[in-house]
């Protein structure tokens, strides 16, 4: 932009304002080649969401050459689902778009101004899975230009489409926010093509917003209509049905949605669903087609993300029509455990007549009672009450008291590839939302680095028993890693409550003669402290928020963490030979002013067995859901260190 500014506007005195100033990246070799160019260049570190700061800049300005024209250009992305956003995250994003502009609108009010551009993006016009705070930011941006322009002030905001290729946000994108880029119906623009629209924009006399876009409406038209920004749609043509084609014996038909599917027999339903699965993960995906999609992958593995899984979900039932869970990916790792999942639902008896003659088991009678009460504890803000609720289920469910009872289990479900040894097996915590997928965001950093493999605990479907005691998951669960790994050298991982669990399972590895390299906690809390009644108060306080993301808390899903919680109440760790880390969130999960919580002063967890510390960003959540780069990449350093491998 400032080469731009100098060599076709011929601008000859140019301030430029960044928070690194002279140091940012490249700074002095731009100066050398604008100098050459015939103009003045002042580099200033200055952060323009600062007013004090901004205000000293201003008055830098030297009088024989006047401030006449603003370009606002700063911004900063942190993308994901709009429940994830915190108060730090929409203040990060919004800071340097909203609070940076509104500064210089305010400061510049006596200088007499030609050009006032801002920098928008599409996001505010167009909506953008994944950036409400980014969009809301842009928004704000547009906004302020048409309030300059009603007040008699020049004022130009520009709602880009994406730039590629210049150093930009589009270039940081990772690999499955590039697939929905190239899905969007948006294709980037070029240095020279953004250049060439900001000057036909600039040339609009008339106009505050414009929204300089490259489309490409033929990719589009494959899109479903409800993808498409509603403002757009009306330049695209619709895209046909999709039909799901079967194959049964030798007869070859079309079936499409819930009375097509419905009509098959469970094998042929389950060819179709496999089919339609497939096919709509590589869409999701941005595959060319379902070639790449290997059904018994982990759908991290296979590159899905939190926004990609709930677009899956989208697709599934509004093809099926079915009624999905947005847990749905969450819940079943794989296209194979999907596809059984839904085919299930299809088998199941739906009219009230059916269920009033299907009976009641007693793990459905007991998860249904558990449910009702816990909701109404939690909705009436009856926090000691739900907790009880919980407790008092525990026992009440059909349980397996040793690891030969059990029947119906998960088993470990590999995340990434990696050629480093040891292998992660990962344990996610035994919260009403446990999750493979807890361990998606550690596994992606780590791929090419060290195999990563994630084991969930039996109880959390209908079709499983929870466990009856510490000793017979525990058993359970180092058998299961024994067999599935056949010899292979491994570390132990557990989110949350699933650190117990790991540290219990590495004890008895231990006795059996197969220890694990080490053991790495991820901000566990042991119960029976004051810092677990902080943690486990947050949690409960924050239940029914949290839905709205992780789908309904069920009452099979509460029952088994009951169970869990109840089981490791008092159980306690003692030494091990095995190396054991504790990664501990470093902040406060943020709290909700309407509702005030004591907080101990030492609030992080604390353990009574020897092991090394790290505190990592972020809170109880965020530390993998927003920062598990930096907690992927302390836990392989601290791996690396203790078996000396690179």
């Amino acid at each position: 932009m400032a080469r731009h500014l100098v060599t076709r506007h011929g601008v000859r005195h140019l301030l430029l304002a960044g928070r690194r100033g002279p140091a940012a990246p490249g700074a002095g070799t731009l100066t050398a080649e604008l100098i050459d160019a015939g103009a003045r260049v002042t580099f200033a570190a200055c952060d323009v969401a600062d007013r004090d700061a901004l205000d000293g800049l201003l008055a830098g300005i030297p009088a024989e050459h006047p401030l006449t024209g603003v370009v606002h250009l700063a911004g900063v992305v942190d993308d994901g689902l709009v429940t994830d956003l915190t108060p730090a995250r929409l203040d990060s994003v919004l800071r340097p778009k909203a609070d940076a502009a509104w500064h210089l609108h305010d400061a510049t009010s006596g200088h007499d101004l030609s050009a006032f551009v801002l920098f928008s993006s599409a996001a505010g016009v167009l909506g953008s899975p994944g950036q409400a705070n980014y969009a809301a930011a842009n928004a704000f941006l547009d906004a302020l230009a048409q309030h300059r322009r009603a007040a008699g002030l020049p004022a130009l905001s520009l709602a880009w489409g994406p730039w590629q290729g210049t150093g930009g946000m589009a270039d940081a994108l990772d690999a499955s926010a590039r697939v929905r880029l190239d899905g969007s119906g948006l294709r980037p623009f070029t240095a020279e093509a953004g250049l060439e629209a900001l000057d036909r924009a600039m040339a609009e006399p008339d106009a505050p917003l414009l929204v300089p876009l490259r489309l490409t409406l033929r990719s589009a038209e494959a899109m479903p209509v409800e993808r498409i920004p509603a403002v757009l749609r009306g330049l695209v043509r619709a895209a046909a049905p999709r039909r799901t084609s079967v194959r049964a014996g030798n007869h070859a038909g079309d079936r499409t949605g819930a009375t097509g599917l419905a009509g098959l027999d469970s094998a042929a339903r389950e060819t179709a669903l496999l089919e339609l699965v497939r096919a709509e993960a590589a869409r999701v995906l941005g595959h060319s087609g379902p070639d790449g999609i290997d059904a018994d992958r982990a759908f991290g593995e296979l590159g899905f993300d939190s926004l990609t899984s709930v677009e899956l979900r989208n697709r599934l039932a509004a093809a099926t029509g079915l009624r999905l869970q947005p847990t749905l990916v969450f819940d079943h790792p794989t296209p194979t455990a999907l596809v059984t999942a839904l085919n299930r639902q299809f088998t199941a008896p739906t009219d009230e007549a059916a269920r009033a003659a299907a009976p009641t088991d007693p793990a459905t009678a007991v998860a249904g009672a558990v449910e009702a009460l816990y909701r109404h504890a939690l909705t009436v803000g009856r926090y000691e009450q739900a907790a009880k609720v919980l407790m008092n289920s525990a026992g009440l469910r059909p349980a397996f008291t040793s690891a030969d009872q059990v029947t119906s289990a998960p088993g470990l479900v590999k995340l990434g590839d990696g050629d480093q040894y040891p292998a992660l097996v990962g344990l996610p915590s035994t919260s009403v939302w446990a999750s493979d997928q807890e361990y998606v965001s550690l596994a992606r950093p780590l791929r090419g680095l060290r195999s990563t493999y994630s084991l969930m605990m039996p109880g959390f479907t209908a079709d499983e028993l929870v466990a009856g005691s510490v000793e017979a998951v525990v058993e359970h669960a180092a058998r299961t890693i024994l067999r599935d790994l056949d010899g292979a050298p491994f570390a132990l991982s557990g989110r949350s409550s699933g650190g117990s669990l790991a540290y219990a399972v590495a004890t008895r590895l231990e006795e059996l003669g197969t220890p694990a390299v080490g053991v790495v906690m991820l901000d566990t809390y042991l119960a029976g402290t004051p810092q677990t009644d902080y943690i486990v108060h947050v949690m409960e306080e924050r239940s029914l928020e949290r839905e709205t993301e992780f789908g309904r808390m069920t009452g099979m899903r509460l029952t088994a963490m009951a169970s869990y919680f109840s089981l490791f109440e008092t159980w306690h760790p003692r030494p091990v030979d095995t190396p054991v880390l504790l990664l501990r969130a470093s902040e406060l999960i943020p709290g909700d002013s309407d509702r005030p919580r004591t907080v101990p002063d030492e609030w992080q967890t604390v353990w009574p067995v020897p092991m090394d510390v790290i505190d990592v960003p972020g809170d109880h959540h965020s530390m993998l859901e927003q920062h598990g780069e930096t907690t992927a990449r302390t836990l392989h350093d601290w791996l690396r260190d203790r078996t000396g491998r690179a």
